[in-house]
């Protein structure tokens, strides 16, 4: 991605994934979903 340059793999996979859905709504919804929640929830630091 040109514009970040400096987002690590795990946070280029889960911009991926968020267009993916997007553009394939309404086919395969829930398990994008499932798979960008799980992204997500690995990003964000839990103390």
């Amino acid at each position: 991605m040109k514009e970040f340059e400096d987002l690590s793999p795990d946070e280029e996979e889960l911009i991926a994934a968020i267009r993916n859905y997007n553009k394939s709504y309404p086919n395969g919804k829930r398990e994008l979903m499932r798979y960008i929640n799980q992204l997500l929830d690995g990003l964000i630091r839990q103390d």
